[in-house]
């Protein structure tokens, strides 16, 4: 007798990264507690993430080939859950050289940008979007209230109070 399995066999989150460089030093832990963080502030307690770090040349290519958009971007996020499926499937593709760019310039740490984008992604495919200026507020409040929430600043806000100084 052969035994099956389904997917309540299987844990409730399960995330996998996938680093710029095998073996780097990236920021796992902090992305796992950021994406655990973000999926709770949904309720979402099924999932299976796939998340990626890449280079901007990298993202590049995918932004043109899935959005029809030319350049890099910070994240991009695919939702591969099925049609009334009730468990969350997805990847998160994240640009390292962005993160880095803009953790530069808004004067903070690059594992908390990289962590603002994987909130992002994941509100994204929790069903929130961004498309107008309240939607945009909307999740940005989300993102910061859940950096706090795992003993981060406020990243996106903070970035906006640096420019209007």
């Amino acid at each position: 007798m052969t035994e099956t399995t389904s997917i309540e066999d299987d844990p409730p989150l399960q995330i996998t990264f996938i680093p710029l460089n095998q073996g780097a030093c990236e920021p796992e832990a902090t992305l796992r507690r950021t994406a655990e963080a973000t999926l709770a502030s949904q309720n979402i307690d099924r999932a299976k993430i796939n998340i990626a770090i890449v280079t901007d040349e990298e993202i590049a290519k995918l932004n043109e080939k899935h959005l029809d958009h030319k350049g890099p971007t910070d994240v991009l996020s695919f939702n591969l859950s099925d049609e009334g499926d009730t468990d969350l499937e997805g990847e998160i593709i994240v640009s390292f050289d962005t993160a880095k760019r803009e953790a530069n310039r808004r004067q903070h740490p690059v594992e908390a940008e990289l962590s603002l984008y994987v909130a992002h992604g994941l509100l994204h495919l929790a069903g929130h979007d961004d498309a107008t200026e309240d939607q945009a507020n909307q999740m940005h409040e989300i993102e910061d209230r859940i950096l706090s929430s795992i003993g981060m600043k406020a990243v996106f806000r903070a970035g906006d109070q640096l420019e209007t100084q």
